[in-house]
């Protein structure tokens, strides 16, 4: 295994571009409300040289934007700039690396006294020509003594037609999607519905103005088209589906193995659930005491094995849910920074003496047999983990 130390900047986050190629992002130095701007390069670590993306383009995290199906060489920003009193326009691009091209992609009004507080914006890239846009709100409960992002508007919107489709399926238009995830290079795993655990949603909104949560798999493709002619339902195989006192939270995808956790919120326990996509089959796991979102597993695949991560006082312990024991631990001086593909990368801190400063080691660990690979002085700030190996960006 390869592993590459890149000295990095301060606040800077990583991502893969292409061979020795990564996509740096700091802050900006201009600001548009409580927006700060962001600073694009592309990084060649091995001619240690930056090159600013598009520098006449003023880029803003205004909008979250998720791509389903990245593309080598390949990355999304969003500019805006105020056309009137309190109005902006919203730009989203793409960047391909290897032409320095740079696209309008699509574009949209925004009030800035609302947005942000009352209204947000989540893209997602299905492919190169199509993007699922949703509109979310506040909305308040019927006693009004809460108000969330609860309501919902959908739309596709094609690239090359310049043409924007309404989403009339009532599960996506009234629940909302919270997550999108491929499992295979045509079939997506999809989250409908709010979470209940977060911001105490279970005790401050009444059963009647909850809609039901979903998880289950489309084909892309599929659901393109059934957008396209105006489906009232876009087919999804549904695999869970809760109702008011139960809430399906952490939903992720790792090597064609769908994550997630149904929560039972009147009596405190959770089922980890691993969905086997080829197999069609599950592996679950119970767990108790479960009364915030942030105490919900947290899980992992390593080696084709499920494993859930349990943090104690002294650290943190993999639990094997096959073999019902705890496997390998870190101590609680290591902290774990990333976890992938069998990989751990883990901050250790060691306390400072008397008269001198504290150390900060970076280790690299093969799972699960918690083989140690690699120790470096430094403290990491980012992790892109490669085909062969990993590049660790440190101070």
């Amino acid at each position: 295994m390869e592993i590459r130390i890149v000295k990095s900047q301060k606040g800077s986050s990583y991502l893969p571009l292409g061979q020795d190629r990564f996509l740096c992002i700091s802050d900006g130095e201009k600001r548009l409300g409580e927006y700060l701007s962001k600073r694009f390069e592309v990084y060649d670590i091995v001619q240690n040289q930056k090159e600013e993306i598009a520098p006449n383009i003023v880029k803003y995290s205004i909008w979250d934007i998720r791509v389903l199906q990245p593309s080598e060489g390949c990355c999304y920003f969003t500019s805006c700039h105020m056309i009137e009193k309190d109005l902006i326009k919203v730009e989203l691009y793409r960047y391909q690396d290897q032409t320095k091209a740079v696209e309008l992609l699509y574009e949209d009004k925004e009030n800035m006294l609302l947005y942000s507080s009352h209204k947000k914006t989540v893209v997602f890239l299905l492919n190169e020509n199509y993007l699922l846009v949703q509109y979310m709100y506040v909305k308040s409960n019927e006693t009004e003594s809460y108000s969330g992002f609860l309501d919902f508007e959908l739309k596709l919107y094609s690239v090359e037609e310049k043409k924007a489709i309404p989403v009339t399926d009532v599960w996506f238009s009234q629940a909302g999607i919270e997550q999108m995830q491929m499992v295979t290079k045509n079939v997506c795993a999809v989250k409908t519905g709010v979470n209940l655990l977060e911001e105490n949603r279970y005790q401050l909104l009444a059963e009647r103005e909850v809609y039901p949560e979903r998880i289950g798999f489309l084909n892309i493709q599929q659901m393109i088209s059934d957008i396209l002619l105006k489906q009232k339902t876009v087919y999804m195989d549904v695999i869970e589906e809760t109702r008011w006192d139960k809430t399906l939270v952490h939903m992720h995808v790792e090597d064609e193995v769908l994550m997630y956790s149904k929560v039972f919120l009147q009596e405190e326990k959770e089922e980890v659930v691993f969905y086997h996509y080829k197999e069609k089959k599950a592996e679950i796991c119970e767990k108790a005491g479960i009364t915030a979102a942030e105490q919900a597993a947290d899980t992992f695949v390593i080696r084709s094995v499920p494993y859930i991560r349990r943090d104690t006082e002294d650290g943190s312990s993999f639990y094997n849910i096959r073999k019902r024991c705890g496997e390998f631990s870190f101590e609680k001086e290591q902290q774990i920074f990333q976890i992938d593909r069998g990989i751990a990368v883990v901050e250790e801190v060691q306390k400072k003496m008397l008269f001198g400063k504290g150390k900060c080691w970076c280790e690299v660990y093969l799972l699960p047999g918690k083989e140690r690979v690699l120790r470096e002085k430094g403290k990491v700030y980012a992790v892109v983990f490669e085909e062969e190996g990993l590049c660790l960006f440190v101070e």
